[in-house]
C-alpha cells in the first residue's frame, strides 16, 4: 500500500503541457521555501489515502488523456521516500506501455536510485543549493547523499533532467548560481538544465493552514540573471512556469 495525497493532473506551468499525475505524501526533507507542505509533512492540514496498485493505476486510468499527455508525473512530497511501492508502480505502468517521469529531490540511497532510474522514461531532479552547511540548514539533510546521487546516475546514463528553483534568499546569494552552474556544467548527462521561479502559494487541501514563506518571489530580472549565468557554463537553458 502506498501513502498517496492526489491522483490528478499536475498544476499547468507555462512551458510544460498538461498531464496526468500521481502526488505521493510525504518527504523526508524539512525545506523551509517548500509550497507543497500539505504533501510533504504530516499534521494539520495533511491529508492522504493508503492505497493498492491496482486502484493507484484504476484511477490513472479513469483521467482523460489530452493528446499532448504523453507521460505520467510521478511527484510528491517525495515519491522515493516510499521504494517498494514507487517501483512497483513504475512496473505496473511500463506493463501498460505508459511512459513516467519521476520528480525528486534524490536524497534517498542510491540503491533506490537507480532501481527507479532503470524503470523511469525519465527522472527529474531539482538541484537546489550547493552549500552543504546552508542547505543543511534550510532542509534539515545535508546535499552530500543527494549531489552524489546526481553524479553516479549521470555517470552511468540514467535518464536525468535537471531543474533549478531560483529562490531568492536561499540559493541566489554571492557564488550560488556559478557553484551550481559548475556542477551542472560536469554532469556527464546532456547539459542541459530547466529554470523555474519560486511563488509561494502554500493553502494546505483541507484549507485549515496557510503558512508564509520567509522567501520572496523570483523576479524576472533575478530568472534572466541566473539564465546567463547558467549559459556561460555551456549549459541550454530553458524556462518553466513562466508566462
Amino acid at each position: 500500500m502506498g501513502r498517496i495525497a492526489d491522483i490528478g493532473y499536475a498544476p499547468a506551468i507555462a512551458g510544460s503541457v498538461p498531464r496526468r499525475a500521481v502526488f505521493f505524501q510525504g518527504c523526508s526533507l524539512r525545506c523551509r521555501w517548500c509550497n507543497r507542505r500539505e504533501r510533504a509533512f504530516d499534521g494539520q492540514g495533511s491529508s492522504y489515502e493508503e492505497l493498492g496498485i491496482d486502484e493507484v493505476m484504476r484511477r490513472l486510468e479513469g483521467l482523460k488523456k489530452s493528446e499532448t499527455d504523453d507521460e505520467v508525473l510521478l511527484s510528491g512530497g517525495e515519491a522515493l521516500d516510499q521504494p517498494e511501492f514507487l517501483i512497483d508502480l513504475l512496473d505496473a505502468c511500463s506493463a501498460r506501455g505508459i511512459r513516467t517521469v519521476v520528480e525528486t529531490t534524490l536524497c534517498a540511497p542510491f540503491s533506490v536510485a537507480v532501481e527507479v532510474a532503470r524503470r523511469a522514461t525519465r527522472i527529474l531532479v531539482n538541484l537546489r543549493l550547493m552549500d552543504s552547511a546552508r542547505h543543511l540548514r534550510l532542509t534539515g539533510c545535508s546535499n552530500t547523499l543527494i549531489l552524489g546521487n546526481m553524479q553516479l546516475l549521470s555517470s552511468i546514463g540514467a535518464p536525468i533532467s535537471l531543474r533549478f528553483q531560483l529562490i531568492p534568499g536561499a540559493n541566489d546569494l554571492p557564488g550560488d548560481l556559478e557553484a551550481a552552474a559548475d556542477f551542472a556544467a560536469l554532469l556527464p548527462r546532456p547539459a542541459t538544465i530547466e529554470i523555474m521561479p519560486y511563488t509561494y502559494s502554500a493553502v494546505c487541501a483541507s484549507a485549515v493552514v496557510i503558512q508564509r514563506s520567509q522567501f520572496s518571489a523570483s523576479s524576472d530580472e533575478g530568472m534572466q540573471r541566473a539564465a546567463s549565468i547558467f549559459k556561460s557554463y555551456g549549459l541550454e537553458v530553458s524556462f518553466v512556469g513562466q508566462a
